[in-house]
């Protein structure tokens, strides 16, 4: 009953068939289960006359979602037993639970932390550093030391510092420094274009008459045309382009006066 017409059966099919029939081992049974799956959805050559959409393909990506099902399980795992061990040496579970340290010996359970955790040498830092220092973008040292691009940032903003050297404790920034820190205009081009839009010049207009200011004093062009729609998106919405922080007295009460004639002017069209 077991022979059948142009039945092909491959020798490791054939001997992992065989143990199947004699074992009484589910372990065993799944493990030679494997083997015959595998060669026939792995091994096997498919073509058009031995293939189907329920066949090496389906199988393939049953395979794939069970690793990364496993992959998951595992990394669920892991979490709840760093947890767990977590837990168990807060206080008296801790070796080092009342226990006092010169500061050496701080210093040196300190560095020792740091290198057991880093996955970052510091002639990568190094050589990150050198390489901004000649312009490279963070996107092409990514390319070229096979680096997280947010490593390279963290290493850029002075974070992740050599094992010699102290991290510089940086005062974060309020929303106007961060604002002004990214704006590519100055206050006194900003006042022209608000001056311009209150004359009705269209965004492009604006944008070329800049340009040619700049270009006269030799100034380096940073300016785009979505520079000078987001003054205007943001005088429509009656936020503020210049702060008062940031110009003397005379020329904020001037960018004021240009604010109340946008205002008019919008409110009476």
């Amino acid at each position: 009953m077991l022979i059948k017409n142009h039945l092909i059966v491959k020798y490791n099919q054939a001997n992992a068939f065989e143990i199947f029939l004699t074992t009484n081992d589910v372990n065993i049974k799944k493990e030679i289960y494997t083997i015959c799956n595998k060669e026939k959805h792995e091994i096997e050559i498919f073509n058009s006359l031995n293939q189907n959409n329920s066949g090496k393909d389906m199988y393939i990506e049953k395979n794939n979602l069970i690793n990364i099902k496993k992959q998951i399980c595992k990394e669920i795992n892991l979490k709840q037993f760093y947890k767990e061990k977590s837990y168990k040496m807060n206080g008296n579970g801790n070796h080092n639970f009342g226990k006092s340290f010169s500061d050496e010996t701080k210093n040196k359970m300190s560095v020792s932390i740091i290198n057991a955790k880093r996955l970052i040498t510091d002639e990568t830092i190094i050589e990150v550093r050198e390489l901004l220092c000649k312009g490279n973008k963070n996107i092409d040292i990514q390319k070229i030391l096979s680096l997280p691009r947010h490593t390279i940032t963290r290493i850029k903003n002075g974070e992740i510092v050599c094992k010699n050297e102290e991290k510089i404790e940086k005062k974060p920034l309020s929303q106007i420094e961060v604002n002004l820190s990214k704006r590519k205009i100055t206050t006194d081009e900003i006042i022209i274009v608000i001056e311009k839009i209150n004359t009705n010049w269209k965004p492009m207009e604006i944008l070329d008459y800049l340009i040619k200011i700049r270009n006269t004093n030799n100034v380096i062009n940073t300016l785009t045309i979505d520079i000078i729609k987001n003054i205007k998106r943001n005088l429509n919405n009656e936020k503020h382009v210049i702060y008062e922080s940031e110009v003397p007295k005379e020329k904020y009460d001037y960018y004021l006066f240009l604010i109340n004639n946008f205002s008019y002017c919008k409110s009476i069209k």
